[in-house]
């Protein structure tokens, strides 16, 4: 089964790009700090949020390197595909 998309589905994320950037235009010519001290904001602020992905990319590394440790505890006398029997 296939979903029909309609015109509005299939042609309204232009839209949505072009309305996202007029509305960060507008944003910026009535913000009330200069230019510089909103440009330093969203530096300090992208920075941050790549800190974060880092810190999460980190923690979500190690669970992983932690649940294959108990996989191949479990498992590691097994053979785990032909490959590794035709490779012997």
């Amino acid at each position: 089964m296939t979903a029909k998309l309609t015109k509005t589905q299939t042609h309204g994320l232009p839209y949505l790009v072009i309305g996202i950037g007029l509305g960060l235009l507008a944003g910026f010519l009535w913000a009330p700090r200069p230019g510089k001290e909103i440009r330093e904001e969203l530096r300090r602020g992208a920075d941050d949020g790549l800190d974060y992905l880092n810190k999460e990319t980190e923690n979500i590394r190690a669970g992983a390197e932690h649940w294959f440790a108990k996989i191949r505890e479990r498992f590691g006398g097994r053979k785990t595909s032909d490959r590794e029997d035709a490779a012997t």
